[in-house]
Formats: structure tokens, C-alpha cells, sequence
């Protein structure tokens, strides 16, 4: 029997981590998803767990994936940390301290360069990563919302919920007043959680960009003060209004020249050529950080078990660029995700964008996320509360200095 916050090294019976995981972070997935994510790569299922438990049970975990990274032409032997959880009973108790010394102590003995982990800035164990002097860069993360009403009520509710105030008076006013953007309108009454009564009343109207920028700034943990100066301030400019504004631009439902390989119609011929994309793409700028795409890796991105499909963009018969799109669903809103975004050039990046725009709009995603090295369109938003975080193991590993991450969600583990 373990003693106290011992961390064992091990698997688990999966369906106890996976009641861990979803206590932890809700709607983590299911068997399916579980057997595809740890049979990743260079780390096989059973390999390089660490968890602890407590009454015979693991209320701590985490799994160490062993991967290498890109940075021009030199190469680190990294090992990334994910899945951390501590079941919200045994939090504040010291098991992710416990977690975060065993892994140290697992990579020091493994002799790889680096240990690196994603987290965000509002996270505990964000707080004691930084205790321990891990340095940290912030991720290109950006957002667009396809759906306006879905984006309201998902994020309005958040804010509602941690503001009492707030939410008793949405609740007070909450069936006679409606928010609409673009003409799709949802009563204050249903983003406090609600059932609205059937009543009339006067409506705010929210231009398609002052609810990206609102929804902007409560993903990154903006003040209720903050939200109000500002919707003051979109209210001078006319994209909040008590009558109805212009309509802003929304993403073409056409996908052009971009075609769509659906889930597991993708052919041998199909991931080479991916592979080789990649490989054509390499860039020596030492600043430029990647993460190594093998003929395994490309097949296990492919075999994501939420795939829509891969968005695929030919020149005169050869590929310029793909982008593997996978759906997640987070509390009311249905996620479309990057896994990987690879192209020739901006012009092909542009297309792809657009294609990825227009795939998800016609498969009813409400939201899409996506890392890119730079804003996509004036129609997302940058999300700044994600960080990776890293501690250095080897002297000369130093030369990890990262000022520009090609990543995608396939890569945050």
C-alpha cells in the first residue's frame, strides 16, 4: 500500500484514470480517445505513467510522452509532461508536487534535454512550475466563433456564474431583454442558465466583431470593469447598439479549391506526400521551434478518433498545403481544432484558413481554435492565457530559446 502522496509508476486500471481525468477536467473522452492518445508514437501504452493514489485509488496522474524537437537543424530529446491531474477533492494536498518531483527525477535518469508541459496562466500548477523556476512562453492560440449564440451563452455564462451580481440581475431582467448578432438572438435569462418566458422586450444588438472582442477578452480573463469600459466603448462605435448594426462579414460556406479527405479514406500515396510536405517546409531559422513529424506521427494524427477530415490544397497536381480538422465538445459549443496546419507559402496558408472556415461552418462547429504563427484574418481573436513551460536538463540545452512555435493541437498533449 502506497504511503501518503507516493508516486507509483505504472497504468492504472483505465477506467479509474479516466474517471480521474473527467473529475478533473470534464469531458476529458471516452475508452476510444484514451486507447489513440497513449498509444502514441515512441511511447506505448503501458509506458511511463506516474500516478498516486489514495483508499486504492489513483487520485493523481500523469503521463510522460518522450519526443524530439526541431529548431533549424539541431534536435532535443524532450519528454512533454501531460494529463496532469489531481482529483478536485485532493487538491492544495501536494500530490501535483509530488507528480512534478517524479518527473524531474524520471527525465534526469531518461537523460533528455528538456521537460516541458502545457498549462495556463490561472492554474495552480502553473503557479508551482514557476516555483521551480520553469521558464514559460506564451502559445499562438486564436480563436473565430461561427455560431454567435452558442459563443453567448457558453462564455456569458461563465462570467455570470462568477459574478453574483451580475447574474442576479440577468436573472431579474433576464426574459425581458435579448442579445443579437447577425439576427440570431438568445434571451439574458438563457445566458444565466435559464428558461425564458415568452415576453417582449427591447434587444442589444452586437456587431460579429464586438462579440469576438468581448469573447477575446473574457478568454483571457478580463474583469466585469474591463467588459463594461469596453462595451462602452463599442457602444461609440456602433457595434453595440439598440438598433439593429451592420452586419459584419462572415466566412464563405465554399471551400474552392481546397478538398476534404474524410476519416480513414486517406491513402498511403496521401500520407507521404504529407511527409514529404513537411519535410519541403523545414526552415533552418534557429528561432522557429517544431516538433519532429514522422510517417507514425502522420498516421496517428490521421487516425484521430474525432476527425471531420483533412483539408488538402494542390498546384498543378502536387500538394501545397493540408490541415487535419477534429471536433471537441466543450461544455455547450461544439470546438472545431486544428490538428496541424502545413503549407508551401502564405498564399496557401490563406486558402487553408479559409477552407478550414468553411468545412467547419458547414459541419455545424460553433467555434475553431487554432495555432498559426501570426493573427489568420481580422475575424480572430488571440487567446493569451495558454503557456507552454520548460525546464532545462542538459548544460547547452539553452539554445531552446523559442520565438516562434509551428505547432498545432496534435501537438498539446
Amino acid at each position: 500500500m502506497p504511503s501518503e502522496n507516493q508516486v507509483v509508476e505504472g497504468l492504472p486500471p483505465v477506467e479509474d484514470v479516466l474517471e480521474l481525468l473527467d473529475a478533473a477536467y470534464g469531458g476529458w473522452g471516452d475508452g476510444e480517445f484514451f486507447e489513440w492518445k497513449y498509444n502514441y508514437p515512441g511511447t506505448t501504452r503501458d509506458d511511463h505513467h506516474l500516478y498516486i493514489e489514495t483508499d486504492s485509488k489513483p487520485t493523481a496522474f500523469a503521463r510522460l510522452y518522450h519526443r524530439e524537437l526541431e529548431i533549424g537543424s539541431d534536435r532535443l530529446s524532450v519528454v512533454v509532461r501531460g494529463n496532469a491531474a489531481v482529483h478536485p477533492e485532493c487538491q492544495q494536498m501536494g500530490q501535483y508536487k509530488s507528480l512534478h518531483t517524479a518527473t524531474e527525477r524520471h527525465c534526469e535518469s531518461a537523460d533528455v534535454d528538456l521537460i516541458m508541459t502545457y498549462n495556463r496562466k490561472d492554474n495552480h500548477s502553473f503557479q508551482t512550475n514557476a516555483k521551480s523556476e520553469w521558464s514559460h512562453a506564451e502559445l499562438p492560440l486564436y480563436l473565430t466563433i461561427l455560431s454567435p449564440t452558442a459563443a453567448l451563452e457558453e462564455y456569458a455564462a461563465s462570467v455570470l456564474a462568477n459574478e453574483g451580481a451580475l447574474g442576479q440581475l440577468a436573472s431579474l431582467l433576464g426574459d425581458r431583454v435579448r442579445v443579437s448578432v447577425d439576427g440570431d438572438s438568445v434571451s439574458l435569462a438563457s445566458l444565466a442558465g435559464e428558461s425564458p418566458a415568452d415576453r417582449r422586450g427591447p434587444t442589444v444588438h452586437l456587431t460579429r466583431d464586438a462579440l469576438h472582442e468581448l469573447v477575446g477578452l473574457v478568454a483571457n480573463g478580463a474583469s466585469v470593469t474591463t467588459l463594461a469600459k469596453r462595451g462602452l466603448s463599442l457602444g461609440a462605435q456602433n457595434k453595440i447598439s439598440p438598433l439593429p448594426v451592420r452586419k459584419s462579414s462572415q466566412p464563405n460556406s465554399e471551400l474552392g479549391d481546397v478538398e476534404v479527405i474524410p476519416q480513414g479514406l486517406d491513402t498511403d500515396a496521401d500520407r507521404e506526400a504529407m511527409l514529404e510536405l513537411y519535410r519541403a517546409t523545414e526552415r533552418e531559422d534557429e528561432s522557429v521551434v517544431r516538433f519532429r513529424r514522422s510517417e507514425a506521427d502522420v498516421g496517428h494524427m490521421l487516425a484521430h478518433p474525432n476527425l471531420l477530415g483533412t483539408l488538402w490544397l494542390e498546384r498543378d497536381g502536387s500538394l501545397v498545403g493540408f490541415a487535419p480538422v477534429f471536433a471537441v465538445r466543450s461544455g455547450s459549443v461544439l470546438e472545431g481544432r486544428v490538428a496541424d496546419l502545413c503549407a508551401v507559402d502564405r498564399d496557401a496558408r490563406k486558402q487553408l484558413v479559409e477552407g478550414v472556415e468553411a468545412f467547419c461552418q458547414n459541419n455545424g462547429i460553433d467555434v475553431i481554435a487554432m495555432f498559426a504563427p501570426e493573427q489568420p484574418s481580422d475575424r480572430w481573436v488571440r487567446i493569451r492565457r495558454h503557456v507552454l513551460m520548460w525546464n532545462e536538463l542538459k548544460n547547452g540545452s539553452s539554445r531552446f530559446s523559442p520565438h516562434e512555435w509551428d505547432i498545432g493541437f496534435y501537438d498539446v498533449v
